[in-house]
């Protein structure tokens, strides 16, 4: 097995990562550096050592801070990009955010029985945590976020020889890739990996997300 990379996305707190890392290692991995975004996006150059020669798994806008720091070399063995932005507006952003809080906690949609909404209360726990700590490196990266194309930013990694494969929920609430977008990914060399489930199952059910994504993707 493969040394992990996890970088997590907007707003998510330590906690957060650690649990998905959890997850993740050892059935996939022998060992993981679990970064949050905020720490992804202040320490780029801790990223590009740990991203080399690693397996690299990030959700949401993780792995735009993964990209801006192989700006400064590093080179991952692979990317499994989940839940990755693509392009909207930092308004549009903060009201699916609103949207996709309400779905976590609401029973039959986001939350299926107690330890799924015992796993939301954590997760917004951990955020409101994360976001009063590192207000700036989280909302002062909005307007890139939002402005992120996670299909060209792939194609671009596929071409200087990293495969990048990437995840989509179908019930997201943040990013539902288009069937043209994912036709141009597919044709770069680009596979997309459709999952069940809302944009946080990563968060919510870190083990059962883990094990669908994989099955897929290999």
């Amino acid at each position: 097995m493969s040394r992990g990379l996890l970088i997590t996305g907007f707003g998510s707190g330590k906690g957060n990562a650690e649990t998905i890392a959890e997850a993740l290692s050892p059935s996939y991995f022998e060992e993981i550096d679990a970064l949050t975004f905020s720490e992804a996006v202040k320490y780029p150059e801790r990223v590009r050592k740990a991203a080399q020669g690693a397996t690299a798994v990030t959700h949401s806008a993780g792995f735009m801070a993964l990209k801006n720091a192989l700006v400064l070399g590093g080179r991952p063995e692979r990317i499994h990009a989940i839940g990755a932005p693509i392009p909207s507006s930092a308004a549009m952003l903060m009201l699916k955010t609103l949207h996709k809080s309400g779905r976590m906690l609401t029973p039959g949609v986001g939350a299926y029985n107690t330890a799924d909404i015992v796993s939301a209360l954590r997760f917004h726990q951990s955020a409101i945590g994360e976001l009063g700590a590192h207000m700036v490196a989280n909302f002062g990266q909005l307007g890139r976020i939002s402005r992120f194309d996670a299909v060209q930013a792939s194609i671009d990694t596929v071409w200087s020889g990293v495969r990048v494969d990437l995840g989509y929920n179908d019930d997201d609430a943040y990013f539902q890739l288009s069937q043209q977008a994912e036709s141009l990914a597919v044709s770069r060399s680009v596979p997309v990996h459709r999952l069940p489930g809302e944009h946080d199952e990563i968060i919510l059910r870190p083990e059962l997300a883990a094990a669908t994504y994989f099955d897929k993707a290999g």
